[in-house]
């Protein structure tokens, strides 16, 4: 199978679970773990203080116009409750988020700080586990629009499968992109192809494993190695070096022939015996086995008998001698009145024999070491050069191991797949013709929809996955950024080949644009787009921005994120849904309006504000005119306490009636404006 990538894109691993339509999960309290939605982040972030005048802060030379450090999110923030959307295992896809705001107004960092939320969240639900509302496994793609070339769908498609086979993060699922790309190509093609490539990885496994063997044998016979075919070795060296000399000892014990691999051979056979036992054993082989050691031992022996028998005599001569005059008559009389004369030199006789005795076996002795001392140290440099030579063979031998595994994975792998291409062929026909061409090579209209059958044989996949063996996501976050900086024309064929293309259940779309400049492309903006979080500067954020900036120290530690719970399970309670009930006419009278309403209530009201609050100021941001929004301004702006609209202004005097009927208390002020400020965050309209 052809590459189907143009250019490398990052990844994030991590996971998804589809469902039908954009909506946020259900929250029913007794709603089981496993199903249940997203993220939570427990401690607003301290706002950071200046460097104190003491310090030494460093001013970059040149600030380029390129994303600042991305910081973690705070609970309250519009981007940490759609970091628990997407990241909810109970979120119905296809979900699309725009993170809209001005040029310049950091989308690209508010999309980092998103993507890195949702990250961080599966991260977390992979360490709790079962019971985590979120996904532990999915896959972030990241796309520029700038670099995206080609037809739309082709490029998006070959920027998934980039993604899905790169393993940005460390989580690769290349076999299920390849198993879905082969799912749009001739599958007699694709078995045929996996057959050839499955054959090859096999050739490759059998080589390897046969480099392994090798390796191992030269382990085994790594002593032999070094003795007799690696020169220049410690024992080599040595031997000769020092060649007369071992000649000359070798001679003496009866070896003949080359002294060196004399030698040698006898370093082996000790190095083959225990440490211990082995020098002792060849020392006491060395009195008596070779040549010389023995007669040595024989003329001790005989001379030790030869002095026993001069002791002997030394101790009982008189007696003999009487006895021999007495029976042996004249003719013993000469010898024994010598023998009688000469008794004292016997003594000397046996000390005599005795010295030759020790002597015989001191030579012995001495002839045993000089002979076992070389082989002695012939064996500890061999020693020697075999634990250095080991440490190499056993790097060796584990990245041998290594390898092995690796093609044997992968060619375990290929089996799989072919077997099924394999079936997949046998019952698709001989006749099926279907594109045999990476994305990028196609025509529009065939690139197009062989791109869609990718995704949607992706989205089977994924829903599917926990009974295959194939490693898939949950869920797949395709981010797609700088769609600014592209012509209106093709900013129209990547929104809609994206909404083509990822309309299934395991997708969730990230769109960072400025909505101004997709509706003058031809988006229809609040028909794709189901949840918006507008990303707004004001003056009193510019201290911030200048201390991103500079290398100030920070003033809080990072934030962690909460995954063993989402704080979107929370239910609605009674109160709630009798006033989103009563609310519902202002926020529109389409289904779509009241669910984007529902919606964005359901994000809006972890923020911490004065729940009526948030409702009442999300029905008139959804539902309200622009001359409805210029009077609730307008009446934020009025002095007083209380919240009231003004003479003109029926709707919202109805609407502020109905919250004071649901609630018992007028609106605050002050909790209306928090309110209105974050409903303003989740504005299509700027």
């Amino acid at each position: 199978m052809t590459d189907f990538f143009l250019r490398k894109t990052e990844t994030r691993g991590a996971a998804f679970d589809a469902t039908p339509e954009p909506e946020f999960p259900a929250v029913s309290p007794d709603a089981s773990p496993g199903a249940a939605p997203l993220l939570s982040i427990d401690s607003p972030e301290a706002p950071r203080t200046a460097a104190p005048a003491t310090s030494t802060v460093s001013v970059p030379f040149f600030s380029a116009d390129s994303p600042v450090t991305v910081k973690p999110l705070r609970s309250g923030e519009p981007l940490a409750a759609v970091a628990e959307l997407a990241a909810h295992a109970a979120t119905k896809g296809p979900l699309t988020i725009g993170v809209f705001g001005k040029a310049g107004a950091g989308k690209s960092t508010a999309l980092d700080r998103l993507c890195a939320g949702i990250e961080a969240l599966a991260e977390g639900a992979r360490k709790v586990g079962a019971s985590s509302p979120f996904v532990s496994r999915l896959a972030i793609v990241r796309i520029d629009a700038t670099r995206c070339e080609g037809e739309a769908a082709t490029a998006i498609a070959n920027e998934i499968h980039h993604a899905l086979t790169s393993g940005g993060t460390g989580q690769t699922y290349a076999a299920l992109a390849t198993e879905a790309a082969h799912a749009v190509r001739d599958p007699a093609l694709v078995a045929r192809e996996l057959n050839e490539k499955l054959a090859d990885a096999r050739l490759r496994l059998d080589v390897e494993r046969r480099a392994l063997q090798e390796f191992d044998g030269r382990r085994a016979k790594l002593a032999e190695t070094i003795l007799y075919e690696t020169a220049g070795s410690r024992v080599d060296a040595y031997a000769r070096s020092n060649r007369g000399r071992l000649e000359g000892r070798l001679r003496a014990f009866g070896f003949t022939g080359d002294p060196v691999s004399n030698y040698k051979d006898l370093v082996r056979d000790l190095a083959e015996r225990p440490a211990a036992s082995g020098r002792i054993g060849a020392f006491l082989h060395a009195l008596w086995g070779f040549k010389g050691q023995s007669r040595l031992i024989v003329f001790a022996v005989l001379f030790l008998l030869l002095a026993w028998v001069f002791a002997l005599t030394q101790t009982n001569g008189p007696a003999w001698l009487d006895w021999l005059n007495v029976n042996g008559g004249e003719k013993m009389a000469p010898i024994t009145g010598w023998l009688s004369g000469n008794l004292g030199a016997v003594r000397s006789l046996r000390t005599l024999s005795i010295v030759a005795a020790l002597a015989c076996l001191a030579l012995n002795v001495w002839r045993a070491v000089r002979f076992t001392m070389p082989v002695l140290r012939g064996v500890a440099l061999l020693r020697a050069d075999q634990e250095a030579r080991s440490r190499d063979i056993a790097g060796l031998l584990a990245l041998q191991t290594r390898r092995v595994e690796t093609i044997s994975g992968e060619a375990d792998a290929l089996a799989r797949l072919a077997e099924t291409a394999e079936r997949r062929a046998a019952t698709s026909g001989t006749h099926t013709v279907r594109a045999e061409m990476p994305f990028s090579e196609a025509t529009s209209d065939v690139g197009a929809r062989v791109a869609q059958d990718f995704t949607r044989a992706l989205d089977r996949a994924m829903a599917t996955a926990p009974s295959q063996a194939i490693p898939a996501p949950q869920r797949i976050i395709v981010a797609l950024d700088s769609l600014d900086d592209v012509p209106p024309a093709r900013r129209l064929d990547l929104v809609e080949a994206a909404r083509r293309l990822l309309a299934s259940p395991g997708f969730v779309t990230v769109l960072a644009a400025d909505p101004e400049t997709l509706e003058s492309a031809g988006v229809r903006v609040d028909k794709t787009v189901q949840i918006p979080v507008r990303i707004e500067g004001s003056q009193a954020d510019a201290g911030q921005w200048l201390l991103d900036l500079i290398d100030a120290p920070k003033a809080t530690a990072p934030l962690a994120l909460d995954a063993s719970r989402s704080r979107l399970d929370e239910p609605l309670d009674p109160k709630e849904t009798a006033l989103l009930a009563t609310l519902a006419p202002l926020a529109g009278n389409s289904p779509r309006a009241i669910k984007r309403f529902a919606n964005l209530y359901r994000l809006a009201r972890i923020s911490g504000e004065d729940r009526a609050a948030v409702a009442l100021m999300l029905a008139m941001t959804v539902g309200g005119t622009a001359a409805e929004r210029a009077g609730l301004k307008q009446a934020l702006n009025n002095p007083g306490s209380t919240l009231t609209a003004g003479p003109n202004d029926e709707r919202l005097a109805w609407a502020l009636s109905a919250v004071t009927g649901q609630t018992g208390s007028a609106l605050d002020v002050r909790s209306a404006r928090a309110a209105q400020a974050l409903a303003e965050s989740y504005s299509l309209n700027a």
